[in-house]
């Protein structure tokens, strides 16, 4: 998986590493929210917001925010930003994750909102 910033990288790792939570989840966490709203959601103990990304139910929410609430708070935020090569790179990721199954609108937006 291509990340556009550290952060959001260091945010997949620290989700998947819950007990529930695998990278298809994990990556449909990040698809539904961005990863400031998705950190502000777990620092607030948001559970409804957390709870609102497809797949995810009110304990796997809870445990999300149970088991990162601390190691976030403890992680600075960084605007390290990995851009792509050009326009063709991002052009061709985008015709891949269509192909496998991904709304090409939200995908769009991961890659044009950075």
């Amino acid at each position: 998986m291509v990340f556009m910033r550290g952060a959001e990288r260091e945010l997949f790792r620290q989700l998947i590493s819950v007990s529930g939570i695998g990278s298809n989840t994990a990556r449909m966490m990040l698809s539904s929210l961005s990863p400031e709203e998705l950190r502000v959601a777990i620092l607030s103990e948001d559970v409804n917001r957390i709870k609102s990304v497809k797949g995810i139910g009110i304990k796997t929410a809870q445990r999300v925010v149970i088991d990162l609430k601390d190691k976030l708070g403890k992680v600075p935020i960084t605007g390290e930003i990995f851009a792509f090569a050009n326009n063709t790179v991002r052009d061709e990721a985008l015709s891949a994750l269509v192909m496998l199954g991904f709304a090409k609108v939200p995908a769009q937006k991961l890659s044009i909102s950075y």
